[in-house]
Formats: C-alpha cells, structure tokens, sequence
C-alpha cells in the first residue's frame, strides 16, 4: 500500500497527515546490496556460458530480487496525524497500522537512543508486528497503546518504532503538540516532559527505559 493510499485509508479516524518520517536504510545497506548483485556478474564472467541469454538473464533476475529487498526495507514510516499515528511499512502488499490518540497510555511515548540495544534490552531477537526498527536504527521511539481506552477493548500491544536519522525527540515532540491540539492534554504534557532513554542491554532495565513494556 503507497503512503497516499494509506493516509487516505485512515483520515477518517486519525485527519490529516502532520508529519512523515520514513525510516530508510542508509548508504551501508545500499552497499551491500550493490555487492551482493555484483556477486553474480562476476560469477557469469568467470563461468561464462556460449549463450548470451545464459549470461544476461541471471545478473538481471538477481537484481531484481536485491531491488525488491532493499525496496521492502525501505518501506518503514512513522506519521504524525492529527488525531494518531500511522506505524508501519509502506511497501508493495503490505500496509501499516492506524494508532489513535485515544489508545496511546500517557507517559509511556518517550524518545529512545542506543536502539541497537533492543534484542539485548528486551530479550526479543525475532520481529513482531509492533517492532518497527532495522539494523541501521540508532534511534527510536516506544509507546503502549491500549485499546480500551477507546471504543473496542482490545489487548494491548507495546510498539517500538525506530525514527531513522531524526532526532526521537523531535518526534515525540511533534506528537505532544498534535495530541494537545487534538485535546488530548494528558498525553500530550506527559510527552512533551519525556526525556531521552539509552537502552543499556540490561533485561532488568526495560521496563523502566520503556514504560509499557513487559
């Protein structure tokens, strides 16, 4: 699902976009695709074969599959609505999640740095749907949104959102002023007042650096 498409879907229910930002990988990741391509060229010249097609086609075909992943990779957003967030990828058959306002617990969106640290913070070393970071995230951003806050009781889910080369608090800022315009006054002071937390790869911390967690 394109990011338009998404915003559309969701307007509704979250208004306007405020603010995108996209969470794409960084020159290092396109480097290695590059080499991980350049692989199969090579393996062509130094095993070439009498039909020409025989030696095209493969380093084409590889290509394209190196293109998609680094597309799929790509396709990370995190936008800042009027009334919630939009979380998720963006990429071709894939479509990201709506979280109102409303189901966002106050005091639990805070801005994290040491990212990396995630897998040994938390002892979670496989992606979930609510863990929406890549190798290349130095920084992010976590919140717990609880469905029964709002309208359907639901369980509760804990997200962990990595914000690329933006500042996370730039983000949890921008998200404090959009839920105060949007009247949610609780989670937008307890938001603003959040101040920056480096993941330590201690387990016994996560709780405490990430509010919700559990």
């Amino acid at each position: 699902m394109s990011l338009p498409r998404a915003l559309r879907a969701h307007r509704r229910e979250l208004g306007d976009a405020v603010t995108v930002y996209r969470n794409r990988p960084g020159a290092v990741t396109y480097v290695i695709a590059f080499l991980l391509w350049a692989v199969m060229p090579v393996g062509v010249i130094v095993n070439a074969d009498e039909q020409m097609v025989a030696n095209v086609l493969p380093p084409v075909i590889w290509g394209v599959i190196v293109i998609v992943i680094v597309v799929m990779l790509g396709g990370e957003v995190l936008v800042v609505c009027e009334r919630g967030l939009v979380v998720g990828s963006v990429a071709p058959l894939l479509r990201p999640s709506a979280v109102p306002y409303a189901h966002l617990v106050p005091g639990t969106v805070v801005p994290i740095l040491q990212a990396r640290r995630f897998s040994s913070t938390t002892g979670r070393f496989w992606a979930v749907r609510t863990t929406r970071t890549g190798w290349w995230d130095s920084t992010a951003i976590s919140f717990l949104a609880d469905p029964s806050l709002g309208r359907v009781p639901a369980v509760s889910d804990w997200w962990f959102v990595g914000t690329g080369r933006t500042d996370p608090g730039e983000v949890t800022a921008q998200i404090a002023r959009a839920a105060h315009r949007a009247g949610f006054d609780a989670l937008a002071a307890a938001t603003a007042a959040a101040e920056p937390r480096a993941l330590t790869g201690t387990r016994e911390d996560a709780a405490r650096l990430m509010p919700g967690f559990t």
